[in-house]
């Protein structure tokens, strides 16, 4: 099963995510959770036969709430694996459910090209959320990112159990930076031994590649490739890629992604593409 939240977003992201996703996963079940989807929204859903979750997204926190939805959600059902993931910038090159399923961890984690200690962001999200003593243990660890997580049902409701204890906690802090702190979170729990039966994926030749900090090709069908030419099964982030690549990929992979120039354009400081409700 595959799990991911879209607020505020524009039709075109279910057309990429969706279409990607069923090249490969023809069988899996896809479930989103929408806030109020428009019709489109809801016929492009059955196009590709994905559920769509209807919920209300006024007074929470979307970051980490999302975990209180999946638990809650995953607690009536059962697949036997279930990929946790972000949908507006990530697309699909391979069937990760083959790759991974065959392995025996409960929880695999995805990292990002880049040390904790070399981001600011993620500095701050654990020195603030977790104090200065777990931040010196962890500050020479490449970052995990918390938008891809992948594992059996029983790892991935372990992992939303221990997640949902601890996010209150930290969020009842006087935060400077609370959106985005669900990364936070799962770096500092990670990295102090909250999971025990895990793996941690390189980003530079995992089946996920993050590519905000990645060194990264085309290939000429359209795929995001590492250095070594190898097709990652997922890519994510691919609005932090160069308006000249996000173009290209639509085009050889016959998807929108205007959207994600306009991310782009935000990015370099050029003045974006009006999205009415466009949540970047």
């Amino acid at each position: 099963m595959i799990l991911g939240i879209a607020f505020k977003f524009p039709d075109m992201i279910f057309e990429r995510f969706l279409k990607t996703a069923r090249e490969f996963l023809s069988n899996e079940e896809i479930v989103i959770f929408v806030s109020n989807p428009t019709g489109e929204a809801r016929d492009i859903f059955k196009q590709y036969n994905a559920s769509l979750v209807e919920v209300d997204s006024a007074n929470y926190h979307l970051q980490t709430w999302r975990y209180v939805l999946y638990e809650r959600y995953l607690s009536e059902v059962n697949p036997e694996f279930v990929f946790l993931t972000d949908v507006r910038d990530v697309v699909f090159q391979g069937d990760i459910f083959s790759k991974l399923k065959k392995l025996t961890f409960d929880q695999c984690f995805f990292q990002e090209g880049k040390l904790i200690r070399d981001c600011e962001t993620n500095s701050l999200w654990i020195k603030e959320g977790f104090g200065d003593d777990l931040y010196g243990k962890v500050l020479d660890e490449p970052i995990i990112c918390s938008g891809t997580t992948f594992g059996t049902l029983n790892g991935i409701m372990e992992y939303l159990k221990i997640i949902n204890q601890v996010a209150p906690k930290i969020m009842s802090k006087n935060l400077s930076r609370p959106d985005g702190i669900d990364q936070g979170i799962h770096n500092a729990l990670i990295r102090s031994g909250a999971f025990k039966n895990y793996k941690i994926f390189s980003n530079d030749n995992g089946p996920i590649i993050t590519l905000q900090y990645a060194e990264h090709k085309i290939n000429n069908r359209g795929f995001v490739t590492n250095l070594s030419g190898s097709v990652p099964e997922v890519a994510h982030q691919i609005d932090r890629m160069p308006r000249e690549m996000i173009n290209q990929i639509g085009k050889l992979r016959s998807f929108p992604v205007i959207d994600l120039i306009a991310t782009r354009n935000i990015i370099e400081g050029r003045d974006a593409l009006d999205f009415s409700g466009l949540d970047i």
